[in-house]
């Protein structure tokens, strides 16, 4: 009996855990194709009738050069999310909840206002363990709370000079860990890292920042 009292608490802590993540970063992340949408309307409720903004692009030139400009109003900056790089043709935003053909994204990280956008051919959604797994580069937030392990868990850490900043390309995710390995641009005399392991969230948010490939 005690035994199944205790697996029953753990999975609950688990779940809690679990929970308190997506509060905090959601599901994962939004993605805008610009070549098939430059508007996308923020909606207050899951009704396409209650439509209160736009984020709205123009772009520009042919083919592999094409380049996006944010046309609308972002006076004060209430547009901060995950990414906005129009001239890369990159908006990224945080789901933090999903409905039938809905997804509730967080317009600014730091405010944390959200908006219902409708799902649409011009949108496309990585949960966070693809996303990170997807990403050019990792870094870590705090080298020395986070050392990198030779393996999810391990006790064994991997040296790191501490004169160099994070250069890692990951290569794999496997729950809250990410596996990673030194890019081939980094600085002469980075330490050169095959494969390491370090956390990449906790059960409160991102222990990381990232970029995206091109």
């Amino acid at each position: 009996m005690k035994r199944i009292f205790l697996f029953v608490f753990l999975c609950a802590a688990i779940h809690l855990r679990a929970d308190d993540f997506e509060k905090n970063c959601g599901i994962g992340i939004l993605h805008l194709d610009f070549l098939k949408q430059t508007d996308l309307a923020l909606c207050s409720s899951s009704d396409e009738k209650t439509v209160v903004k736009h984020i709205t692009f123009s772009l520009a030139g042919e083919k592999k050069n094409k380049t996006a400009t944010l046309t609308s109003e972002n006076k004060e900056n209430w547009l901060a999310p995950e990414f906005l790089q129009p001239e890369k043709l990159v908006l990224a935003l945080r789901v933090m909840e999903r409905k039938t053909n809905w997804w509730y994204v967080m317009v600014n990280n730091r405010t944390r206002e959200c908006y219902w956008v409708h799902v649409s051919e011009g949108t496309w959604f990585r949960p966070w363990l693809e996303e990170i797994k997807a990403a050019a580069t990792v870094t870590r937030l705090d080298r020395n709370q986070n050392p990198i392990r030779k393996s999810q868990g391990s006790n064994l850490i991997l040296p790191w000079d501490q004169n160099f900043k994070d250069c890692f390309h990951p290569t794999a995710c496997l729950g809250v860990w990410v596996e990673i390995e030194t890019q081939e641009t980094c600085a002469d005399g980075t330490t050169k890292i095959k494969s390491g392991w370090f956390r990449w969230r906790d059960e409160e948010g991102l222990l990381i920042t990232y970029t995206l490939a091109n």
